[in-house]
């Protein structure tokens, strides 16, 4: 129940602000990268659902669980690439200067290596252990040699992304600071919430039940809300019915 929780709520909170800011700003780049994380997260959980079912017992065997499980496992990964342009393009849509595109092109890098170095990698795979990778292949030094790359370049890109929207915060004024504020107030406060329960949790052995489940649903849902009212501070109809 947790994971449907947490997989429907980030899809339609995604899917919704985005389709909204898309709707109201059709130019701006943000709109659609947060409809790209929607649907992109609909996806993971649609593959993943259909995987689990095909294991069920009683059950007529269902073609393609392997290969649906293996999607679930690539749209997972999928899912944080879009929030690294997120990082790049807020508040206005564009990168700050031209400059930034080689954090665009290391980012891609980092990405496309990882997606390869998983979605070759044979043997049974992450989360669904009950499945072989349908599309391994018996290249292990070469792939390990992909995934150190990837593991070195994502870091990268994402300082990146985080030291342009430092620059771009001090060299703004006016508006576009308040919107740089208020998205970095809700990504900082999301991220030292989830760090506090992983602690509790894990470290001093506390767990907060269903309160903590629902936390975990709510704060990364409340990024796309804090980014949607950041863009349309000046038309919120829209996006005070979707809260």
């Amino acid at each position: 129940f947790e994971y449907w929780r947490e997989s429907m709520l980030n899809t339609l909170v995604f899917t919704g602000v985005g389709a909204i800011v898309a709707t109201r700003r059709p130019a701006h780049a943000i709109g659609w990268l947060l409809t790209a994380v929607g649907l992109i997260s609909a996806a993971q959980f649609l593959s993943g659902e259909y995987a689990t079912t095909t294991l069920e017992p009683g059950l007529a065997r269902l073609p393609y669980g392997s290969t649906a499980a293996w999607l679930s496992i690539m749209m997972q990964i999928t899912f944080f690439f879009p929030l690294l342009f997120l990082l790049l393009l807020f508040p206005t849509g564009r990168l700050h200067s031209s400059r930034w595109r080689i954090v665009v092109w290391v980012g891609v890098c980092a990405w496309s290596l990882g997606i390869a170095s998983i979605a070759l990698k044979p043997g049974p795979l992450a989360d669904f252990a009950s499945f072989n990778n349908p599309f391994g292949v018996d290249a292990a030094a070469i792939l390990n040699l992909i995934e150190v790359a990837a593991a070195w370049l994502l870091p990268v890109a994402l300082l990146g992304a985080l030291f342009s929207l430092i620059v771009r915060f001090v060299r703004s004024g006016g508006e576009e600071r308040q919107q740089i504020k208020g998205f970095a107030a809700a990504a900082v406060l999301g991220f030292f919430t989830l760090f506090g329960i992983n602690l509790l949790w894990l470290e001093l052995g506390i767990d907060l039940g269903a309160v903590g489940n629902w936390i975990w649903a709510i704060v990364p849902a409340s990024l796309p809300t804090a980014v949607g009212i950041a863009i349309l501070r000046y038309d919120l109809s829209d996006i005070e019915v979707l809260i």
